[in-house]
């Protein structure tokens, strides 16, 4: 045995061939093992040489290891050990070096050892296999022997007691269950003769079930339209007779969704009504590696995702193998590389992230990336595996990057399709920022270029957005829009224009909520900013009617909101909206719409008035039959029945237009045809009769032909957004969209639409080409789009790209040589918003004077119906404008004007009120339909990017501006390589506002935040223990200073915050997805749609990596200093033991050691206000390792545990239940404070 390391091990065998003991030797390349012998005792001896000496060792029959320093001067017979294959097996050498068993016999052989000097090795050399102390060098008993004085008859007693123990209590047991029987048989037998029946209202009715396994995990969940509620006498029965005789018995529940997981709480596979089975497999570190959907598995296709070294999503896409994907293939590395390997050709919708270098074929005056280490340097989309061998992609996005981590440069590749044919591939977009503040002061888009747009922003002493300038040549600029605010935060007024051609003023209540804008009369009398003069008059107003008079009243004497009190009117104090009075001179006759809803605040019916009193404000509601809507619903959400009114009195059309009654398909949530008892000639756009089958989908849900609508076929990608649309006329409408899921471009009869975006699929210009009404069908920029706080509106100044522009050089008289520009007024359109976001309005850049008042230019005015179709007799267009209902981008060609919108995620189609495929997010809101659109509560709500529903009616939304406080308490940190969004104010690359910030700054501004105070923590009541109560922290020169303060708004503005927290952490996850570069950035609604489409995307642990994923003592190191006074964000580092975390805070000395959270709270409890520790919670060995880091602080009286690694809203941890949530056997802790 000559290896460096051998372990032999001997394996006693008895006569019936089981293992008496077992011993492992373990012997190194000096030791050599020629011969073992058995003794006459049972055990062995084994002979051999160390080194030049000789080797004895001896295995006792108990199976010690004997090694001992001896002599043996006298001869011995022993048993050589020889191997043969083909005998019995009394002993078993393991070889150490390939671990092969070789069986052997034992020869007699004699010979004579003259003298043997034996070394004990150590422990390593008698390491013991078997449990149980090591005696290495002790040859004696270290027990005294016990004498054994019991014969067979000393247990009798023993015996007789223990049987008969057994014999009484199998009788008392015999007993029992025979009254426990006799009982319930009496009982039931007696229910039949006599029966007490009590008759009662239940004001429950709307179920979700759900149940979990054992760990915790939801298995299953029922919608309320699948459960089966049976209060009959007879099922009772049933229920009372089965529990009886210890049996189950199952409701006969429907839609049911279930669950399926690993040892590791991971979903593996799911089944839904609506989307079917989907199996899904992950890597041996345990990321989802490949997936497969039901519409997949037919045609042997995957979804997939592949990492690099670090752990960074490296690609996503579709890929197919006629090997079928199973557990061992995905948790073998090599199994799984080689999976690929073999399919590797198979490889569609390609989405590549190539980090940390930059590409070598950008000339360096182009494009010179710079700062890209740890982040993503480019991505690319592929349409299929051999394209990306050749790197022809379709679509590619590259990124430059300032000291911050700032995207500065960006460049979009169309290197497809018309663009790069006309040789217009390349757009480029340049940011510059403040970098201490992280302002974006300046936005280039194509810098240079005849297409060239320019943005400059301005911002006031609180860092607030407070004007927007714009330019075509970085020259003579517009300035677009300007701010103003009110001193406790909201947004009070915006400008439009450089000739101001409108003024919108909002007003809140106290509650934060938003009355309304402008005024019920649009116009100058009431109007809260008297436009008219310096800004043109109003071209719109409307108020929220919440719960009468009472829910606003101006300041000053000013009414600018008629009273929507009267008939018809049913106050709410819920929140939701009442009525509201909507003007638009445009469209003529001001309207009032007055809504009713069920108890889930789904919209139940919607009654229009006309009657106001423009020349006093007021309202004398007059009921009209025009416009009226009824809906009902299923348990789901699923609408059963739409009763939609048209319009008679303005339109002079029929009164009926729609008399719905949907019909699903059985077991689903998936409409099947809608049926219209009113005859299809009365109106056009609407929707008309309909027969079964009318809608067809796939497996997974997405709608794949509408009979009625004339498509024959829609085609949908693996990131679940739709490819084509065929007609059955053969015209095929296409659509391409970029590694994020943003649509690109469209096609139709050969016309082309692009659509270029910034980093966060803001669109930033559209091209076309083919149209022969555009610029002779050359490929033209038509609309460039402005934003500010949120979209301003489009330039739709037309600028050939095809041709090269001439430029006009020459003399220019007084300035010498020059060249000559054009600017056209007339060319920008504004677009007006409710709070929904709808289109009501849209004005042109230039006004008139009539009558001595300034005049804007009207350009399209419109109102809808409230699940987004328009109204009849109540639109006007005199040009076209993309957008309408929520915003969003309306694809007419598809089944007519305003009929169809792309919401990102998902397309709506307004006249139905659904969508078209699944909700991504269906698994968090199994109550809801898959298909509904925001829960059918659609007066407040909009579907955020056909996501979930989002409430519009909070004030601060409105003024989602980038914040003039950091907050500390709510630690965002500008994750690098990022570049977040939120749909009002992220297109800037600002930081987005959580609701806490928004609160917290426009209370703090309304409560004297002093001169040159920087806010840096705030708390509400619930936090410092009283209601309506609040304290904040700020900084002077470098001092902490505290204040605290008393408001009737802060419990009401908390208790939104306390409902809404968890939505706008969502929100702001969701927004900050879309835009984010590192890992799987791009792949953010395509992980959002994981479940449906079952893309698999690169999990949080690659985005926003610096919350909540960091080493826990970083983050706690960094929350101690910033509970001192001192901000802190945390580094990305390694595991950090105890000693060196403490050494942070003056070393070891000073910890203290508790087994209950309690113990910490004593402590804690005995210091002053403000104090700060540290604590390490200790949870042992093994799989759970070590432990965790987190913080502990005393802030106005109570100790509160805080925990920075888990996502804002989610610090604050709970005492009692904190050993058991984290599972903690110990906590030591240390008081930090003046550390």
């Amino acid at each position: 045995m000559t290896s460096p390391r051998t372990g032999l091990v001997l394996n006693r065998i008895t006569r019936d061939s089981t293992v008496s003991w077992s011993d492992m030797i373990m012997l190194d390349s000096s030791a050599f093992l020629n011969s073992i012998t058995e003794s006459a005792n049972g055990g062995y001896v084994g002979v051999g040489s160390y080194g030049r000496d000789g080797l004895v060792i001896m295995t006792p029959p108990s199976g010690r290891v004997n090694c001992k320093n001896t002599e043996i001067a006298n001869s011995l017979i022993f048993l050589r050990v020889t191997p043969n294959r083909n005998s019995p097996l009394p002993i078993n050498i393991i070889r150490g070096a390939d671990s092969v068993v070789l069986p052997i016999t034992i020869t007699p052989v004699s010979t004579g050892i003259y003298r043997l000097p034996i070394f004990c090795g150590g422990i390593d050399s008698c390491y013991k296999v078997r449990n149980g102390p090591l005696l290495c060098g002790n040859t004696n008993p270290i027990f005294r022997s016990v004498s054994d004085n019991i014969d067979n008859c000393s247990d009798n007693q023993y015996f007789a007691v223990s049987k008969g123990t057994d014999l009484y209590n199998a009788y008392v047991d015999s007993v029992k269950n025979s009254f426990g029987n006799t009982y319930v048989d009496s009982c039931m037998q007696a229910g039949q003769r006599e029966i007490y029946t009590l008759a009662y209202k239940l004001s429950e009715y709307h179920y979700t079930l759900y149940y979990y396994d054992q760990a915790g995990n939801l298995v299953k969940t029922v919608p309320p339209a699948g459960v089966v509620v049976d209060r009959s006498a007879s099922w009772l029965y049933r229920v009372r007779m089965a529990r009886a005789a210890k049996q189950s018995l199952k409701p006969a529940h429907t839609l049911v969704t279930n669950y399926r997981y690993n040892t590791l709480n991971q979903v593996i596979a799911q089944h839904t009504p609506d989307a079917g089975v989907s199996n899904f497999w992950y890597d041996r570190l345990g990321r989802l590696s490949v997936s497969q959907n039901a519409r997949q598995q037919p045609l042997a296709r995957y979804s997939y995702t592949q990492y690099d070294l670090l752990g960074r999503t490296t690609e996503v896409g579709e890929i197919g193998s006629s090997t079928n994907m199973r557990n061992t293939l995905s948790r073998s590395a090599d199994s799984l590389q080689a999976w690929f390997t073999n399919a590797n050709d198979s490889r569609t919708q390609i989405t590549h992230i190539y980090y940390d270098t930059r590409v070598a074929f950008f000339a360096p005056e182009l494009f010179f990336a710079k700062n890209l280490r740890n982040r993503v340097a480019w991505t690319a989309l592929y349409d299929s595996s051999p394209e990306q061998l050749t790197g022809d992609y379709a679509v590619g996005t590259f990124y430059s990057y300032d000291i911050h981590g700032n995207v500065d440069t960006l460049i979009q590749d169309y290197k497809k399709g018309v663009l790069q044919n006309l040789q217009s591939r390349w757009k480029k977009v340049v940011y510059k920022y403040d970098l201490i503040s992280g302002k974006v002061n300046h936005v280039a888009y194509q810098p240079g270029y005849s297409d060239a747009v320019y943005h400059r922003y301005g911002y006031d002493a609180e860092n607030r957005l407070i004007s927007v300038e714009t330019s075509t040549d970085s020259v003579y600029w517009e300035n677009d829009a300007f701010y103003q605010y009110y001193k406790h935060g909201p947004l009070a007024r915006t400008i439009l224009g450089q000739q101001q051609v409108q003024g919108t003023d909002y007003a809140y209540t106290l509650q934060g909520w938003l009355k309304g804008v402008n005024s019920t009369s649009a116009g100058s009398d009431f109007d809260m900013g008297v436009d008219g003069h310096s800004a043109a008059k109003d071209v719109y107003g409307f108020a929220l009617h919440y719960y009468g008079d009472n829910d606003y009243k101006p300041i000053g004497l000013s009414r600018p909101f008629a009273s929507a009190a009267g008939s018809g009117f049913s106050p709410l104090f819920n929140g939701n909206i009442a009525a509201i009075s909507q003007s638009i001179p445009s469209l003529g006759t001001s309207l009032q719409y007055k809504y009713s809803y069920d108890v889930l605040n789904r919209l139940h019916e919607m009654i229009a008035y006309k009657g106001l009193d423009s020349a006093n404000n007021s309202w004398n509601a007059v009921q009209l039959p025009d416009f009226r809507e009824q809906v009902t619903y299923d348990a789901n959400g699923n609408i059963l029945s739409y009763n939609r009114k048209g319009d008679t009195s303005f339109a002079k059309k029929r009164l009926d237009m729609d008399n719905l009654t949907y019909h699903y398909k059985t077991g689903t949530n998936k409409l099947d045809y809608i049926h219209d008892s009113v005859d299809s000639t009365y109106y056009d756009g609407d929707v008309d009769r309909q027969f079964a089958g009318n809608y067809r989908y796939d497996s997974i849900g997405n709608l794949v032909r509408d009979s009625t609508a004339k498509i024959a076929d829609i085609q949908w990608t693996v990131y679940g957004k739709i490819s084509s649309i065929t007609k059955e006329d053969g015209t095929i409408i296409r659509y391409t969209y970029d590694g994020s899921g943003n649509r690109v471009s469209k096609s139709i009869n050969g016309v082309y639409t692009w659509y270029v975006r910034d980093a966060t699929g803001n669109v930033m210009a559209v091209y076309t080409q083919g149209d022969a009404g555009i610029n002779a069908g050359k490929l033209t920029k038509i609309e460039s789009h402005l934003y500010g706080s949120s979209r301003l509106g489009l330039n739709l100044l037309t600028v050939n790209i095809q041709d090269s522009a001439s430029v006009n050089a020459g003399t220019v008289v007084g300035l010498g040589s020059g060249f000559y520009t054009n600017f056209t007024r007339g060319g920008k359109i504004f677009e007006l918003t409710n709070h929904l976001g709808n289109v009501l309005a849209t004005v042109s850049d230039k006004r008139w004077w009539r009558s001595g008042n300034a005049v804007a230019e009207v350009v399209s005015a419109e109102e809808y119906y409230p699940f987004g179709m328009l109204m009849p007799g109540r639109s006007f267009r005199s040009g076209a404008y993309r957008y309408g209902f929520n915003g969003k981008e309306n694809d007419n060609e598809v089944k007519g004007e305003g009929n169809q919108q792309d919401y990102g995620m998902r397309v709506y189609d307004p006249r139905v009120g659904k969508f078209l495929s699944v909700d991504p997010l269906y698994r968090e809101y199994p109550w809801n339909s898959t298909y509904a659109y925001a829960e059918n509560d659609v007066i407040r709500s909009t579907d955020l990017d056909g996501a979930e529903k989002n409430v519009r009616t909070f004030s601060y939304y409105l003024s989602d501006n980038k914040p003039f406080v950091k907050v500390t308490s709510d630690n965002y940190v500008q994750p690098q390589g990022t570049f977040n969004t939120l749909s009002l104010f992220g297109w800037l690359g600002l930081k987005p506002q959580t609701t806490k910030e928004r609160i917290a700054s426009g209370l703090v501004s309304s409560y004297n935040l002093p001169e040159n105070g920087t806010l840096s923590f705030f708390e509400f009541g619930a936090g410092v223990g009283k209601e309506n109560y609040a304290r904040y922290d700020y900084d002077i020169g470098g001092k902490q200073h505290t204040r605290y303060f008393e408001s009737g708004n802060i419990a009401a503005m908390y208790e939104y915050y306390r409902k809404e927290d968890e939505k706008a952490g969502k929100i702001l996850n969701v927004a900050a997805a879309s835009a984010n570069l590192v890992g799987a950035g791009m792949l953010a609604k395509a992980e959002l749609k994981a479940a449906a489409s079952e893309v698999p995307a690169g999990g949080v642990f690659d985005i926003n990596f610096k919350r909540g994923n960091l080493n826990c003592a970083g983050c706690t190191i960094a929350g101690d200093a910033t509970l001192k006074g001192f901000p802190a964000s945390a580094l990305k580092h390694g595991k950090v033991y105890t000693k060196d975390f403490f050494k942070q805070f003056g070393g070891e000395k000073g910890v203290q050691s508790y087994y209950t959270a309690e113990g910490v709270v004593n402590a804690m409890s005995k210091l002053e206000d403000g104090a700060t520790g540290v604590v390490f919670g200790y949870r042992g060995s093994g799989r759970d390792i070590i432990g965790h880091y987190f913080n502990v602080t005393k802030q106005h009286g109570n100790v509160i545990f805080l925990d920075f690694q888990k996502p804002v809203g989610n610090w604050i941890q709970n005492p009692s239940t904190l050993m058991t949530d984290y599972k903690f056997k110990q906590l030591y802790f240390k008081n930090t404070t003046g550390l």
